[in-house]
């Protein structure tokens, strides 16, 4: 079965969020895992009943998992839950989970509305002002980040991007990252919205773990209107309807 990857996962996430416990959680692939901006988002996994003839296979109900590593040989319809996760689906019994095997499923992106604590950011290690790189956990809403810039009083002074591989964050301000601490950073999801956490950044060390003040759930939509931005909302629900689907949930042996 798949064992799960806490600290050496492909996105580089310390684990899950709290709120999912280490436990439910999920590796995604192909355009879900998107090089690594897919890392953080929430799906709910909904078992229909066996996949193919498997009689003996008796799993249902849902749960809602945090996507946080990646699954090479996946397609969008195909992801590979933890081994309790899966276990949840067949009643809590692990033995059914390896009875089953592949189940078939309907899913859906949903917000990480169960986080609630505020995001937090991690130096990688060997970090420094002049290559900076950093992890990303703990995001809300949304979940997935798609940008990521550092502000020093009000003016980007850098834009960060997965150029490097998906595990991380890498910088390219160079000499401006210089500046004195502290730095802003904003974050924005892949859905457009976006929150800026002031003074968050108060160490290049790697290692250093630094727990910011807000969340994307106090952040905004990015758009020019109140009118657009209730559009976008509408917008979002349908396609978070459209990405709902039929797939498979496959425990690795």
């Amino acid at each position: 079965m798949y064992g799960g990857n806490l600290d050496g996962n492909a996105c580089g996430m310390d684990g899950t969020a709290d709120e999912f416990e280490n436990w439910m959680y999920a590796a995604i692939g192909s355009t879900n895992f998107d090089d690594g901006y897919g890392c953080g988002k929430c799906y709910k996994i909904t078992c229909i009943g066996p996949y193919g003839d498997n009689p003996s296979c008796e799993c249902s109900g849902s749960i809602t998992v945090q996507a946080i590593d990646q699954c090479p040989e996946c397609d969008d319809n195909h992801f590979d839950l933890n081994s309790d996760a899966l276990a949840y689906l067949t009643g809590g019994d692990a033995s059914m989970a390896g009875t089953c095997g592949v189940v078939e499923i309907e899913y859906e992106r949903v917000d990480c509305s169960a986080i609630t604590t505020n995001f937090k950011v991690t130096n990688k290690g060997g970090t420094s002002q002049f290559w900076y790189g950093f992890h990303l956990d703990d995001v809300n809403d949304d979940g997935g980040i798609k940008s990521v810039s550092l502000l020093k009083d009000g003016s980007e002074i850098a834009t960060c991007t997965k150029d490097n591989g998906p595990s991380f964050w890498i910088c390219n301000g160079g000499s401006q990252l210089s500046a004195s601490y502290p730095l802003d950073i904003k974050i924005t999801s892949d859905e457009g919205k976006s929150v800026t956490a002031s003074d968050c950044i108060t160490s290049f060390s790697g290692g250093e773990e630094m727990r910011c003040n807000t969340n994307l759930g106090g952040g905004s939509t990015t758009s020019d209107t109140d009118d657009s931005e209730e559009e976008d909302t509408s917008d979002d629900t349908d396609e978070d309807s459209d990405t709902s689907s039929d797939g498979t949930i496959k425990i690795k042996e």
